[in-house]
This record gives structure tokens, C-alpha cells and sequence, in this order.
């Protein structure tokens, strides 16, 4: 709160759809940081860092930090901080197994809602996706997956 001379004024607030854009862009930086490499396997990740360096306050890398947990490319623990996860090739093999049984399901279940408006954004996604794997950009290809892949579910 800020004072003036009435009294107390409240902090203005940020909408909630520009947080949203600039917790999702904070977590596609940060993503692309760790498929690139840039960002190693187990390598700690330190919130005041990644604010400094994104130009934004600590509470954006954070909530992006849970996400990218729930994605399961980081992993927090209590006094020990934010790390890159690791993954394990028998790590790789059940993720695909998971998918293996799951996938057909849910392509089930879009067909059966046939909604032609779901296949035009499938389809633009394969075709960008096809698009960085010819210009040899895989990070924008491992987004475009994901995004694939979200898309199906």
C-alpha cells in the first residue's frame, strides 16, 4: 500500500491474463533452457538468478518453477532448492509406455468429439513442428511435441 495524502492507497494489481502471459513465457524460457542443455541435468536453479536475468520479480519464476515441477523437468526440495531433474533411460521407457497406453485413448476420444476446429490446430502444430525439424531447431521441435501431444489429451 502506498501512502497519500488520504490515507492509504492499494498497490495496483496486475491482471491476471498479463501474469499469465508472463508466467507462461518465464516457463517457455526456462523449459528451453533445459532441452537446450543450457540448463544441465541437476544443475541448481536459483530463483534470484533467473529474475535478475529475465528482468522480472521472483514471484513469476516461481510459479513457473512449479509448473515446469508438475512437468516433471524440475524437482524442489525443502532447504535444498530447485534442481533440473534427471532423467534416467528407465525413466524415458516408462514415460513412453505411459504414453503407448494413454495416447490411444485420448485420439479415441478427440475423434469421437470431432471437433473440426481441434484438427485445423493439430494439424498448424504437425506443420510447424515439421518446420523445425527441416531448420534443425529442436528446441522449438521438443516444444512443439509437447504442445502436440497437450493437445491430444
Amino acid at each position: 500500500m502506498r501512502k497519500h495524502s488520504q490515507g492509504l492507497e492499494p498497490a495496483p494489481v496486475v491482471p491476471l491474463a498479463a501474469y499469465r502471459g508472463l508466467l507462461d513465457e518465464v516457463g517457455a524460457r526456462i523449459r528451453t533452457r533445459i532441452f537446450s542443455g543450457e540448463l544441465r541435468d541437476g544443475q541448481r536453479i536459483v530463483e534470484r538468478d533467473l529474475a535478475a536475468e529475465m528482468g522480472t520479480s521472483r514471484g513469476p519464476i516461481r510459479d513457473a518453477l512449479r509448473v515446469l515441477e508438475q512437468e516433471g523437468l524440475v524437482i524442489t526440495s525443502p532447504r535444498r532448492g530447485t534442481r533440473v531433474a534427471s532423467l534416467t533411460t528407465a525413466d524415458a521407457l516408462e514415460i513412453l509406455a505411459i504414453r503407448e497406453a494413454l495416447e490411444p485413448v485420448a485420439v479415441r476420444f478427440l475423434l469421437e468429439q470431432n471437433d473440426p476446429e481441434h484438427f485445423v490446430r493439430l494439424q498448424a502444430v504437425v506443420d510447424r513442428l515439421d518446420l523445425a525439424a527441416r531448420a534443425n531447431d529442436w528446441n522449438l521441435a521438443i516444444k512443439l511435441d509437447l504442445e502436440f501431444h497437450g493437445l491430444i489429451f
